[in-house]
């Protein structure tokens, strides 16, 4: 019951459907701060092995600061391609980055829920079983932000024009 109350509130701020890329990586970002949060706030007074979790729960921490950091560039990088394409800009701002938006916003949300289940999980259960649900959210975000990836080239393209 717990972990359905958590991947409800995981979900409730969902971007509309037809968000602009920008509604998407603020709700991304608002997805890994949140994420961020849900794991810094894990209690680990009952859990044995207090150290090999906090070490855990401190890499995941890590690796979703970096994903905000990648956000924001990705994000910039759009915005100066965008700004290059005066005309065409709300049409390559479809074509080109809703889909690949959408794609990081789900990813995250979908580390978002992983990481409220791996608090409920290390509530009630010891850290060897709390262990796996943490890292494999984690692989499964590369693909979401490998569409994205391609802004970052161009917009360095178009920076050093």
């Amino acid at each position: 019951m717990v972990a359905v109350a958590a991947a409800s509130a995981a979900t409730a701020d969902q971007p509309p459907i037809d968000a602009t890329p920008a509604e998407l990586f603020g709700a991304a970002n608002a997805e890994l701060t949140d994420a961020n949060q849900v794991l810094s706030q894990i209690d680990l007074s009952h859990v044995s092995d207090e150290s090999y979790v906090e070490t855990a729960i401190g890499n995941e921490i890590e690796f979703q600061n970096n994903l905000l950091k990648q956000n924001d560039s990705i994000w910039a990088s759009q915005e100066n391609i965008l700004s290059h394409a005066n005309p065409l800009g709300l049409q390559l701002d479809n074509a080109l980055f809703t889909q690949a938006d959408q794609g990081i916003y789900q990813g995250d949300d979908e580390l978002l829920i992983a990481d409220q289940h791996f608090a409920t999980v290390t509530a009630i259960l010891s850290p060897d079983s709390a262990d796996l649900p943490l890292f494999v959210p984690s692989l499964e975000l590369v693909a979401g932000y490998l569409d994205a990836y391609f802004a970052d080239i161009i917009g360095g393209l178009l920076q050093s024009l």
